[in-house]
């Protein structure tokens, strides 16, 4: 039996049973199919759940789904437009696929072909490129003969665009990144294409003009962070792709100012990066931007908490995870020894790098040991946490629906009719509600009852409030 035919016949069932308990006329009948909506952090839909499809808010606009090619794939072709925070439209649901925007700029794909829209809704660079990245720095990188799949472009050539639209440099590399905030964007030419990785050729870097800064002589190259950009030499793109190579570090002007000897790309933060040596790659330790270890590497295991401190597990395993095996040790990244390896578990609190305590596990110990943002122990936990209050998690609750919670644990409201959610982004989170129906009597304007035919045990969404009669 069809889902449309099923429908049709619970619909009739509970009509039938409605007029045999005396009710003629309903206010409202709500049907809830599986459709997304947004919600705030009280669980309350504040844009009603009517699109197949949606996607995260940013800079105050989100893409919205009004019907999808192919239900199997939600983040497929359809007609897509975009809506505000009050669920107003922007712009109207004609383009074939939508990202998030982005520096004022959001890209769209009409068919086959991309382009960009402003904050208004108005298609400001026409669709005509097979691919593009979102703007960075007043630039954009566009594709000419690719190939979209999966939500990438391969194949080939990039160049750039300004905001009017305007070429700034022609398409003519084979791979080409948005521009960091550091004002240069890493290219590559030369290569060949292995199915979505590209194979070969060496890395570069150019500037917000299309003029080469740093001469493609890398093998393999990460794009620029902090004033630094990871580079690799002695690539074995036959045997090992993406897996041999030794990485150091270049400056903007192309000066190697940490050596190629390591065994994994550096990805510094605040000015550290956790690191292993290509001669030793099983022990890890700190580096600073020159190159120098802070903490030796002689950890199986190092992860940064925030505030500056860092977790180092000692050598006898190689856990995956904070609570997996092994014992770990709290670190200063000056290299000062705050806890020798003790602790089998470590969590931060709220789960974010400014995080307000730790809450740290001994062996054969329940009350785990609290420690401040600044390593020192702690009597109890505080009462109160300020920190992340602007950040929101869903989680599973009992009875199958959602959980909303801060980011401290505690639960703001349940959403026990949702079947799907997704993240906050500007207050705001996609929901996708369970097949749900409810009726609402005319006068009394309460809900009569709710018949959920595909998920048992839902709670219904609560009835509007009564309203007092006019005069």
């Amino acid at each position: 039996m069809s889902r449309s035919r099923r429908t049709r016949i619970v619909l009739g069932i509970v009509l039938l049973l409605a007029l045999a308990s005396g009710v003629v006329v309903f206010r409202q009948l709500r049907i809830y199919n599986g459709k997304w909506g947004f919600v705030n952090t009280r669980g309350r839909f504040v844009i009603a759940p009517r699109y197949e499809a949606v996607k995260h808010f940013s800079q105050g606009l989100a893409p919205v789904c009004t019907r999808l090619d192919n239900p199997y794939a939600p983040a497929g072709t359809g007609r897509w437009g975009y809506i505000d925070t009050s669920g107003r439209l922007i712009a109207p649901p004609r383009f074939d696929r939508a990202n998030p925007f982005r520096d004022g700029f959001a890209s769209v794909q009409r068919q086959g072909k991309w382009g960009f829209i402003d904050a208004k809704g108005t298609l400001v660079i026409p669709c005509r490129y097979d691919g593009v990245l979102p703007f960075a720095q007043g630039r954009a990188v566009v594709n000419v003969g690719g190939n979209y799949k999966d939500g990438r472009t391969t194949e080939g050539k990039w160049g750039l665009i300004d905001e009017q639209g305007n070429t700034v440099l022609q398409p003519r590399y084979d791979e080409l990144f948005s521009f960091s905030k550091d004002g240069l964007a890493l290219f590559r030419d030369g290569c060949k294409w292995n199915g979505i990785r590209p194979i070969g050729g060496h890395c570069g870097f150019i500037d917000r003009e299309g003029q080469v800064a740093i001469a493609p002589e890398w093998d393999n190259a990460h794009p620029f962070q902090d004033g630094l950009a990871t580079v690799c030499t002695g690539m074995d793109w036959a045997n090992r792709p993406y897996r041999s190579g030794r990485w150091g570090c270049i400056d903007k002007q192309g000066k190697l100012v940490i050596e190629c000897r390591f065994d994994q790309p550096l990805q510094f933060v605040h000015g550290y990066a956790i690191a292993a040596l290509d001669s030793d790659p099983h022990r890890v330790g700190l580096l600073d931007k020159h190159g120098a270890f802070i903490v030796p590497p002689k950890f199986a295991a190092l992860t940064r908490l925030g505030n500056g401190l860092y977790a180092a597990n000692a050598p006898s395993a190689l856990p995956d995870r904070l609570s997996q095996g092994g014992l770990w040790g709290i670190y200063r990244r000056d290299g000062t020894e705050l806890f020798t390896p003790q602790f089998t578990g470590i969590h931060v609190v709220p789960p974010m790098s400014d995080f307000a305590y730790l809450q740290c596990f001994k062996p054969g110990q329940k009350q785990p040991l609290f420690l401040d943002p600044d390593g020192q122990v702690l009597s109890r936990p505080p009462a109160t946490i300020t920190k992340g209050h602007n950040h929101y998690r869903f989680r599973a609750s009992p009875s199958g629906g959602f959980a909303i919670r801060d980011m401290s644990g505690k639960t703001l409201s349940t959403i026990e009719y949702a079947a799907e959610c997704g993240h906050f982004d500007e207050g705001l989170a996609p929901v996708r509600t369970k097949t749900l129906i409810e009726l609402f009597h005319l006068e009394r304007l309460t809900r009569i009852f709710p018949l959920n035919y595909v998920t048992p045990k839902v709670q219904a969404i609560p009835a509007p409030r009564s309203r007092k009669p006019t005069h």
